[in-house]
C-alpha cells in the first residue's frame, strides 16, 4: 500500500576524477562497495541498488541518484513521521529557520511554531 513519506537529509556530488565518464563513476562506486557487475557495459544500476539493499539495508537502495551528468550520494537521511513533523534551527545571523508539517485540525500555525521554537530554546 502506498503512503506518504517525509524525509530530510543532505546529498553531495560524487567526486569525478579526470577523464572519468558518468559510467566510469558508477562502476567505481559499485566496486568500492564490493559489487562486481557481470557485464559492466550494460546498465547495472538496478542490480547495484539491490546489492546495497541486501548488504547495507533498506535505507541504502537509493544511496546514489543521478541528475543529468552528476551522481549524488545521500550522506544524511532521516525519515520522519508522515503525519506531523517540526524542526527549528538557529542560524549564525540570529534568525531561526523552521519546517512545520502537521494536521491543522488540532493546532494553528502560531501554536505549532511556538512549541517548535521552545524545543530549541530549552
Amino acid at each position: 500500500m502506498s503512503e506518504m513519506e517525509l524525509h530530510t537529509g543532505k546529498v553531495k556530488a560524487v567526486e569525478v576524477f579526470e577523464g572519468e565518464t558518468v559510467d566510469d563513476v558508477w562502476l567505481r562506486l559499485a566496486t568500492e562497495h564490493g559489487f562486481i557487475p557481470e557485464n559492466p557495459l550494460e546498465d547495472f544500476r538496478s542490480d547495484f541498488g539491490e546489492y546495497l539493499y541486501e548488504k547495507l539495508g533498506p535505507g541504502y537502495v537509493n544511496r546514489y541518484v543521478q541528475v543529468k551528468d552528476v551522481i549524488y550520494e545521500v550522506i544524511e537521511d532521516e525519515e520522519h513521521e508522515p503525519y506531523g513533523f517540526t524542526r527549528a534551527t538557529k542560524q549564525p545571523d540570529g534568525t531561526i529557520s523552521y519546517i512545520l508539517y502537521w494536521y491543522n485540525g488540532g493546532a494553528g500555525f502560531g501554536e505549532v511554531l511556538e512549541d517548535t521554537i521552545k524545543e530549541i530554546e530549552e
